[in-house]
């Protein structure tokens, strides 16, 4: 379960996400929002195909110091034609070590 400032740092991501459609598609709509102290430090999201991803994007846009650690917000769907499954992954941490 998430708690209610991860809750709020999991909209924002989603929010950002939705900036993605419709020029990301056929790609997903992937909302990604680092966070620093507590602070979200950049944003970003999926560009149409053969562009960035929102990671590459959000992590593009944050100079100086990384470290110790930032965390990355960023919800993933992942979806099976064949059988129809939707799965929903949360990525939640990226440590630098630099």
């Amino acid at each position: 379960m998430l708690t209610s400032i991860e809750s709020r740092f999991m909209q924002a991501a989603l929010l950002e996400g939705r900036k993605a459609l419709p020029l990301c598609l056929p790609n997903p709509p992937v909302g990604c929002v680092p966070i620093k102290d507590g602070e979200i430090i950049a944003r970003g999201h999926t560009q149409p195909p053969g562009m960035n991803h929102a990671e590459a994007m959000a992590l593009a846009q944050i100079s100086g110091d990384l470290a110790p650690i930032v965390w990355n917000v960023l919800p993933l769907e992942v979806m099976s034609g064949s059988s129809g499954l939707k799965l929903i992954c949360w990525c939640s941490k990226l440590t630098y070590v630099g």
